[in-house]
Parts: C-alpha cells; structure tokens; sequence
C-alpha cells in the first residue's frame, strides 16, 4: 500500500490541485467597484474622527480574482502579483 497523505481541510487547500495548502490568492483584476455619493453605512464608521483627524474612507477599489492558489499552481509575474492557472491562461489569450 502507499503512504498515507495528509491533505489541508477543503477550505485551506489550492483550489487548482487541490492537494496542497493555498498560500496565496490570486491578484488578476476583475472589476472595479465605486461608490457614488454617500459613502454606504459600513464604510460611514470609518469616517468618524479619530485623534482629531477623519480616517479615510476608500470609495474606489479594484475588484480580484482572489483564487485560493498553492505556491506550485500559483503563477508570479512581478513582485508580488501571483496569477491562478485559469487567469494566466486568459492573460495569455488576451496578449495573442
């Protein structure tokens, strides 16, 4: 018989091999978000004054994949910007 594999819980584990833990998330923009007028009331508590100064409140942010990937599936083309192996496919067609 083989060895016995202890695989990470199903939530912990790469979402491509599924066999080792997920240390990274993918970085691929997928959209962007904007709040337009008022700020929405779970972004309002931020923007209550703290030490006599208005903490900012993000209004613009750039949606990402966020794949769980492990380091072996997980693609790195700068930095620190890691690409799954389903974006990476789909950046690659992009640039063809």
């Amino acid at each position: 018989m083989g060895d016995v594999i202890n695989l990470p819980p199903a939530g912990e584990r790469c979402a491509f091999c599924k066999r080792r833990p997920a240390t990274r998330l993918c970085d691929m923009p997928i959209g962007h978000t904007r709040y337009i007028g008022h700020p929405p009331r779970s972004l309002m508590l931020k923007a209550q004054k703290s030490d006599n100064a208005f903490v900012k409140v993000e209004m613009e942010r750039t949606v990402t994949c966020d794949a769980p990937v492990c380091d072996e599936c997980a693609t790195r083309i700068w930095a620190d910007i890691d690409l799954c192996p389903s974006c990476k496919r789909k950046l690659k067609g992009a640039i063809r």
